[in-house]
């Protein structure tokens, strides 16, 4: 377990809590993707209970998207709740989507990449595993990489960073685990990506996170669970990670702008330990073993070791 901060959290607290007055939407579309049901549902209400202007949940199946929309109305006080039906497999889908944004007059301000494919099984021998690999590939790398781009090109409504949260694994990079081997790699490779992103786009246009949202039940990855694992696992209620994407879209996480951040942590925690994320590997995908390498420093690293090896 990544415990970075002493308090971890299994539920929501005051800091995060959407409605906490500092953590308002107050003026923002939302963008959700997989948010019919799940980990997505619950960020979307918590949007529309932190008073965003407009939340949109977004899926394959228009069905359990209007059954959605329809629960979260009866939550909402203030925002406005739509409902858009995209494949992220299918580029056309995306362009289609962001097409009708345009067209519409909506500008988003937060996105939540939540849509993934979870699935699991053996990749040896590999090419039996190929299809599988590459559609998870397809949704969880080249599909998210894409609404990014499309998001990233459009201006936003209320003059402010926009946010983009990459909802992500631990398995991005913990040690291997048993039949996740395309699934974890998918994440690993979103995740760099977007911390990589992050270095060329400035925070004060997008701050960009990475979010393991925790252990959460009846979710399509820990649903497949044995029973004898979910008797032994400590859960996380849902609104844990749907109130952190929240604080996440306010300026008060900026500065975890290109790192990696895991649902339990406590926020408040982190922002007092500010001056630990001028260390620039901090919170950062690297390797397990080592040093952080600075790619900026590496020939310099290299040759003062060189020469404290001389005997």
């Amino acid at each position: 377990m990544a415990s970075t901060t002493k308090v971890f959290h299994h539920a929501p607290y005051p800091a995060i809590s959407p409605e906490n007055p500092s953590n308002s939407q107050a003026g923002k579309t939302i963008l959700i993707t997989g948010s019919s049901s799940g980990i997505g549902y619950a960020t979307a209400k918590s949007f529309v209970q932190a008073n965003a202007s407009r939340v949109i949940i977004s899926g394959r199946n228009p069905e359990t998207l209007n059954l959605a929309a329809a629960n979260l109305k009866k939550e909402a006080k203030s925002s406005q709740v739509l409902t858009r039906v995209v494949d992220i497999n299918d580029e056309t889908s995306i362009d289609q989507l962001w097409k009708s944004f345009s067209n519409e007059g909506i500008i988003i301000d937060v996105l939540i990449l939540n849509a993934a494919d979870t699935s699991s099984g053996p990749v040896n021998p590999l090419l039996s595993a190929w299809s599988q690999f590459r559609a998870m590939f397809n949704t969880n790398v080249f599909g998210s990489v894409l609404m990014a781009a499309r998001f990233l090109d459009t201006p936003n409504s209320v003059r402010q960073q926009k946010t983009l949260i990459n909802m992500t694994s631990c398995l991005a990079h913990s040690n291997p685990a048993h039949l996740q081997a395309s699934y974890a790699a998918s994440k690993v490779a979103s995740s760099s990506f977007f911390q990589h992103l992050a270095q060329e786009v400035p925070v004060e246009q997008c701050r960009i996170i990475n979010l393991h949202p925790g252990l959460i039940p009846n979710t399509s990855s820990t649903g497949k669970a044995p029973p004898d694992l979910v008797k032994m696992i400590r859960w996380d209620e849902v609104d844990l990670p749907a109130s952190v994407c929240v604080w996440a879209s306010t300026p008060a996480a900026s500065f975890l702008h290109g790192r990696f951040l895991w649902s339990n942590w406590d926020v408040e925690e982190l922002a007092e330990r500010k001056t630990e994320f001028q260390e620039p590997g901090y919170l950062r995908i690297g390797l397990q073993g080592t040093e952080y390498v600075d790619i900026t420093k590496l020939f310099d690293q290299i040759r003062e070791k060189d020469a404290n090896s001389i005997q």
